[in-house]
């Protein structure tokens, strides 16, 4: 990493600190250093190289792109959408890595573990993937519930709203209910 996002890359371990040069994901400066980079390749995509219509969430690069406007891939061997093959070629240019099995495209995929249909304009939680969160959820409520008390640990605390935060995706009308419960949890905590 540059000199000045090491600053960023403190790590504490009983009360030594040592600098980590390299970018850790889940660091606390991880993310914002990631979003940056990203953010340039995805200025550089738009403006020089002229893909429009790209969106970027997180770590996903998309696009709608007509169908059949296929171009073909000489690395995957494959036909792709040709502004699909464009951010790869870019992505080439700049050595940045991806890999063959992250390159999806249709008419319905899987993104985030949720299913987008691109024709109906719809985003559907799957079964499964809500049965996994009620399942976190219970599992939290009974380890909550079996504290009487004592301290328990902020990170459970923070994988239960993070996955509620992922589930608003699909239901942004309970949103408002995430204030509540942080703040039950909160006064929990100091019982």
């Amino acid at each position: 990493m540059h000199l000045l996002w090491q600053i960023k890359q403190v790590v504490t371990i009983d009360r030594e600190q040592d600098i980590d040069q390299n970018n850790c994901f889940r660091g606390c400066g991880s993310t914002g250093i990631y979003i940056s980079f990203d953010s340039l390749v995805m200025w550089i995509a738009k403006k020089v190289r002229m893909i429009l219509d790209l969106w970027t969430y997180m770590d996903d690069s998309f696009r709608i792109n007509d169908k059949g406007n296929l171009t073909w891939y000489d690395k995957y061997d494959r036909e792709m959408p040709t502004n699909q093959v464009k951010l790869l070629m870019l992505w080439d240019e700049l050595s940045i890595p991806h890999e063959p099995c992250k390159q999806l495209f249709g008419e319905r995929l899987t993104i985030t573990s949720i299913e987008v249909n691109a024709n109906s304009l719809t985003l559907t939680l799957p079964r499964h993937s809500l049965d996994d969160l009620l399942d976190k959820l219970h599992k939290f409520m009974v380890w909550l519930k079996n504290k009487h008390g004592t301290s328990w640990m902020l990170h459970w605390w923070q994988k239960v709203v993070g996955w509620l935060n992922w589930s608003f995706n699909m239901f942004p009308h309970i949103w408002p209910a995430l204030n509540t419960f942080t703040q039950r949890l909160l006064e929990r905590t100091r019982l």
